[in-house]
């Protein structure tokens, strides 16, 4: 799921945008949550605290502007992608110190918004840490492998759960296997823990005998006939991981 911000001391604009935004998203049908701040100060005191994907700055804010926005999430070290949106065009040349994914006009905005958030839906969907599942309503969503716990069963209706407050997506019916799961989710560090589970090894706090603890504290339950299989595959991955 795509966390976006979406700064602008402008309220009309502030909330206009937001709808924007949340429509060229579901275009593209990304799953993505949106966090609007009118005080650009807000977001910065979020920032380490808070991942976002991508950010819409404006420019011309009281308190902290855009730029200096911009500077600290660099210097924060943060992959976060920087959308400049303002009706300043001379300031784009200033912009490019921080390696923006685009300059958005306000006189522009439509346009130069949908044109954006296109290139940039399309990136993600090519990222490995990606994949596109049918869900129940039929159509076809890209989401980060990074903010899936797990995928579980119960009969023939699969389920992935989100890291993000636990929020639960129903694959389309029939459409997949826990089989053909595994096999796809293997290589990017899902591991099969039981017939009716597939975890993100980066949740996995604990293996016990009859059970996973995660890092949030939930559990789910280990075949015991597979335990030192999937404690073999959870060392693997980790060794793996740390080589990158």
């Amino acid at each position: 799921m795509i966390q976006i911000a979406i700064v602008d001391d402008e309220r009309a604009f502030l909330e206009s945008y937001t709808h924007i935004v949340e429509k060229l998203f579901a275009k593209n049908r990304i799953e993505f949550v949106v966090q609007c701040f009118y005080k650009s100060e807000e977001f910065y005191h979020l920032l380490k605290r808070n991942y976002f994907d991508i950010v819409f700055l404006d420019i011309d804010m009281p308190e902290i502007n855009g730029i200096n926005l911009a500077a600290d999430i660099r210097k924060l070290k943060l992959e976060t992608t920087i959308i400049f949106v303002s009706s300043h065009s001379n300031l784009v040349f200033q912009s490019i110190h921080y390696a923006p994914f685009r300059f958005i006009q306000k006189d522009c905005l439509e346009d130069d918004t949908s044109e954006a958030i296109h290139a940039y839906c399309q990136q993600i969907k090519e990222k490995k840490n990606t994949i596109q599942l049918k869900i129940e309503n039929g159509e076809t969503y890209c989401f980060n492998l990074m903010q899936i716990q797990y995928f579980y069963s119960v009969r023939h209706d699969l389920f992935l759960v989100y890291s993000n407050k636990k929020i639960a997506k129903r694959l389309f019916p029939r459409a997949y296997t826990m089989d053909a799961l595994g096999k796809m989710l293997h290589e990017k560090g899902f591991i099969r823990i039981h017939k009716s589970y597939i975890v993100n090894f980066k949740y996995i706090h604990q293996i016990q005998s009859d059970k996973v603890l995660l890092f949030d504290n939930s559990t789910l339950p280990i075949s015991r006939s597979n335990v030192a299989n999937v404690k073999r595959q959870y060392k693997v991955i980790m060794r793996e991981d740390d080589a990158i």
